[in-house]
């Protein structure tokens, strides 16, 4: 670290008075000069450009809280809009719901419940009846390989008749309940014969297919 003494400003001194001295310290002094009127008149549209990008910016903002604010009035009214859409629907329903289930009760209260659940028992009964294994009928024959020519043994049953009887009797029972709201409860009789009549039977002699 190199320490300035006062002698040294005396020998600056006297080299700055010599001729070429003088003209190099002038020359880097310019230089210098040259240089910072450079950087001072980059300044002015520098700050130019920025005032009127700072006002095209705010103008922006501006723009953007009006757009906020415009929507944020339009969600304030589509909810209002919402709310009174789902109330007026649930109102809708309320109503419908009441007096669909005032008519069924007067519907119900002069309906043969008794008839139509002794019918529902029946068909109860039946698919229980059908699930036993007594029920299944089967047959069993010996017949010809027609290419080895030796002796199989083939077998046939009425399960699958059963297995849809079963399903059947479960999907009428819909229909059943919906009996309860026939106008003429004198007819039971008749729509239960229909049900049954439309019921798959079930083979009770089953046979072989060739």
């Amino acid at each position: 670290m190199s320490i300035f003494k006062p002698e040294d400003a005396k020998t600056l001194s006297v080299l700055a008075r010599e001729p070429d001295n003088a003209k190099f310290i002038g020359a880097e002094k310019a230089q210098e000069v040259t240089r910072r009127r450079a950087l001072l008149a980059r300044l002015a549209p520098l700050d130019d450009a920025a005032g009127a990008a700072w006002v095209k910016h705010e103008k922006a903002v501006a723009a953007a809280i009006v757009k906020r604010d415009a929507a944020a009035v339009a969600l304030r009214d589509a909810n209002n809009a919402l709310s009174q859409a789902n109330y007026a629907k649930l109102a809708a329903i309320n109503a419908y719901t009441a007096e669909r289930d005032g008519i069924e009760r007067e519907l119900l209260a002069g309906a043969n419940l008794v008839a139509i659940a002794a019918f529902r028992s029946e068909l109860l009964d039946e698919q229980t009846s059908l699930m036993r294994s007594s029920t299944i009928v089967s047959r069993r024959r010996s017949v010809r390989n027609m290419i080895t020519r030796g002796k199989i043994s083939e077998s046939t049953s009425n399960v699958d008749s059963i297995a849809k009887r079963i399903a059947a009797i479960g999907e009428v029972f819909p229909k059943i309940d919906a009996l309860k709201l026939e106008p003429d409860q004198s007819k039971l009789a008749e729509r239960f014969a229909e049900i049954k009549s439309a019921l798959p039977a079930v083979d009770t002699n089953p046979d072989f297919t060739n």
